[in-house]
């Protein structure tokens, strides 16, 4: 009869080190934080400007759509949309972690365009065709 005695420090200390390797080293991702995306004002004429802004924390790439672009984590940038505009930004952080968040434009007095070949003394009718907005129907004759 043999009898095996082991050293169970040794064993502990491989199986302990075998889990390690086999867990992998991962991170859980962290989301970024948007503290603020606005613009001010919300609502402008056509033509007129306004100034988006936001600051952003925790985030390897902060980017705002609609042409702008990537963008540091904090910063005010003057626009001039020609219509009413939802402007998107995305904050991406370790792991492809991502936050978004969103601010709407709004542009008033947009500039009206007549069909071609209207003539004058004749009837129209102009309807809204801007995106965000219904401003209904009305006739007008052309003068």
């Amino acid at each position: 009869m043999k009898i095996i005695i082991l050293n169970l420090s040794k064993i502990s200390f491989a199986v302990l080190i075998l889990m390690f390797l086999l867990s992998g080293c991962s991170t859980n991702p962290v989301l970024p934080i948007i503290n603020t995306f606005n613009a001010n004002p919300t609502t402008i004429d056509f033509g007129n400007s306004t100034a988006l802004s936001w600051e952003v924390s925790g985030a390897d790439t902060v980017s705002i759509d609609q042409g702008i672009g990537i963008v540091t984590a904090s910063g005010t940038i003057d626009i001039t949309p020609s219509t009413t505009t939802t402007y998107t930004l995305t904050a991406t952080g370790n792991s492809s972690a991502i936050t978004t968040a969103e601010v709407k434009v709004t542009v008033m007095n947009v500039p009206l365009t007549l069909q071609p070949g209207l003539l004058e003394g004749k009837d129209a009718t102009v309807q809204n065709t801007m995106p965000g907005n219904n401003f209904g129907e009305d006739n007008f004759s052309i003068v």
